[in-house]
C-alpha cells in the first residue's frame, strides 16, 4: 500500500493455538524507520510462540511530518480495518511494542486515525530503543530513510538533501524552543514530550535499550522512563545492554530478549 511514494504494510498473524489466558490480549508492533515486514515478523513470532495474536505495521513517516508532534492520520489509515476488527470484542486489550522514534510518530498518527480513546484499550507497552529527544536522532533517521525515498539518488545528492532537511529541522527546532519557552508546553510540538505527557501511554511498561545505541541516546530514554515513573506512576521494567546496537537487541541477545518479554507478558496477565 502506498502513501504518496511511501510504503506501508499491515499484517495480522494468529498462532496455531491461542492460549486461553492470552485470548483478550493482542500485540501491536510498530516498526522503526527503514523497517521491513520481514524484520518485524521475527518479533511477532516471539508472541505467536506464546499463543498471542499480533498486528505488525511498518510505515515510513516523512521528514516533513516529523517536524511536529501531531502526525496526520493518513500514515496509519491502512491499519485501521484490521485494528478495529481485532478490537471488536470489548474485552480485548493492547500490548504495544514500539521500535525507535518512527513508532512514536506513528503512534501520534494512530491516535489521529482511530481516536484518543484507543489508549483506553492499551494495557502495556514495550519500548525498544525509544523514546529519545528527536533533535539528537534526526540526522541518523535521515540516513535510514532518504535512500528509500530517493532510490535513484547518488551519495552526493543524498548528502545535499540531508543537509537541506537538517537546516529546515534546525529552524523548526528553534521555533519550537521559543514557543515552548513562551507557553511551557513542549508536548504541543515535540514528539518526545508529547509521548510522555499527552499520549496517555499505558502504565505497565518495559524498556529495552543500550548504552551503545548511536541513534537514540540511552540517557534520553532513561530520562523518559524516570519521568513516567515520577509523573504518571508507571510500573516499569528495564532490560539494559552495554553493547547492542540500535534496534539490534533481539538479534544480539535473542534468549534474554525473549525471556524478558515472556516475563513481562506474565506480569501483564497476572494484573
Amino acid at each position: 500500500m502506498i502513501l504518496g511514494q511511501f510504503p506501508s504494510k499491515c499484517v495480522v498473524t494468529k498462532p496455531a493455538l491461542v492460549a486461553d489466558k492470552y485470548s483478550d490480549l493482542i500485540v501491536v508492533l510498530i516498526g522503526w524507520a527503514g523497517c521491513k515486514d520481514a524484520y518485524l515478523s521475527k518479533y511477532s513470532a516471539i508472541y505467536e510462540r506464546r499463543g498471542l495474536t499480533s498486528l505488525r505495521y511498518t510505515v515510513a513517516i516523512t521528514s516533513r511530518a516529523m517536524r511536529h508532534a501531531h502526525v496526520p492520520a493518513r500514515f496509519t489509515t491502512p491499519m485501521m480495518p484490521a485494528l478495529r476488527e481485532l478490537l471488536r470484542p470489548p474485552s480485548r486489550k493492547i500490548l504495544f511494542h514500539f521500535f525507535s522514534m518512527n513508532s512514536m510518530f506513528a503512534l501520534s498518527s494512530l491516535l489521529a486515525a482511530y481516536g484518543p480513546n484507543l489508549m483506553d484499550r492499551a494495557q502495556a507497552a514495550v519500548f525498544d530503543s525509544t523514546p529519545a529527544e528527536y533533535s539528537s536522532t534526526f540526522g541518523t533517521v535521515l540516513d535510514f530513510t532518504l535512500p528509500q525515498h530517493f532510490p535513484s539518488a547518488g551519495p552526493l545528492t543524498l548528502a545535499a538533501i540531508k543537509y537541506f532537511v537538517l537546516r529546515l529541522n534546525d529552524l523548526n527546532e528553534y521555533k519550537n524552543s521559543i514557543l515552548s519557552a513562551l507557553d511551557g508546553k513542549p508536548e504541543r510540538r515535540e514528539i518526545y514530550y508529547w509521548a510522555g505527557r499527552s499520549a496517555r501511554l499505558p502504565k505497565q511498561q518495559l524498556y529495552i535499550y543500550s548504552r551503545k545505541d548511536g541513534v537514540c541516546p540511552h540517557e534520553s530514554i532513561t530520562a523518559f522512563r524516570d519521568d513516567q515513573i515520577s509523573r504518571r506512576g508507571a510500573t516499569v521494567s528495564t532490560l539494559f545492554f552495554e553493547n547492542s546496537e540500535h534496534v539490534q537487541h533481539y538479534r544480539t541477545y535473542p534468549d534474554l530478549y525473549t525471556s524478558t518479554l515472556y516475563k513481562f507478558i506474565d506480569q501483564i496477565i497476572s494484573q
